[in-house]
């Protein structure tokens, strides 16, 4: 019996731990359509983490398309596809740390949108911020 209601305590707490996407969580591709309109405002942001660190961070519509952008050939047309589906996170030291153990995997994002790397003639380099996070949650 005690045996029995370890396992269920057990099973409600981890259950807790869980957390799913919210409903007001907008896809990268919902996002990257209405980056003016969200330029400057709070957004949630549901997505495939990349890898996070240095000068590198993003959110990705799909976790093949962030491994694209690590593994594949950089500047090809796949590669440079799949980088323009993606959102580039800032942050810095303590994001990184955060996020190592969410890379490569499903994550809701929250922060302020960004639309200074949409605009034309801008080139953004390193650690841009299309979204400087607040917080940063795994999907589990």
């Amino acid at each position: 019996m005690l045996r029995g209601v370890t396992l269920l305590a057990g099973a409600a707490l981890l259950s807790g731990c869980a957390f799913s996407v919210p409903s007001d969580a907008m896809s990268v591709e919902e996002v990257i359509a209405n980056i003016e309109a969200f330029d400057g405002k709070d957004v949630t942001v549901h997505g495939w983490l990349g890898r996070c660190s240095g000068y590198d961070c993003g959110l990705f519509v799909s976790v093949e398309d962030a491994e694209m952008v690590e593994n594949g050939e950089t500047g090809s047309d796949e590669w440079l596809a799949a980088f323009d589906r993606s959102l580039r996170i800032g942050g810095g030291s303590a994001l990184d740390a955060l996020a190592s153990t969410m890379q490569f995997r499903e994550v809701v994002i929250e922060g302020r949108a960004s639309s200074e790397c949409f605009q034309p003639n801008t080139f953004c380099f390193d650690r841009a911020s299309d979204i400087e996070p607040s917080s940063i949650r795994r999907v589990l």
